[in-house]
């Protein structure tokens, strides 16, 4: 970020610093691929993992009632 952005950027006041910080949060997040992300966007990477560990935690809810007869 300071390199692409503190170092560049001549802020004429905090809006003004405000709205060029979400901005290039923004593109960090949902815009630029990142390479241990396996060239995924942070957000798309985030996204996948919440609907891997939902459907992880379903199985094991499932599997743990079976085991305990229960289901």
């Amino acid at each position: 970020m300071r390199d692409e952005l503190l170092n560049e950027t001549l802020f004429l006041g905090l809006d003004h610093a405000c709205e060029k910080l979400a901005a290039w949060v923004n593109d960090y997040n949902h815009l630029r691929p990142h390479s241990a992300l396996a060239y995924q966007t942070p957000a798309a990477f985030a996204a996948n993992l919440s609907t891997t560990c939902d459907r992880r935690k379903r199985c094991f809810q499932a599997t743990s009632l079976r085991a305990t007869g229960c289901a």
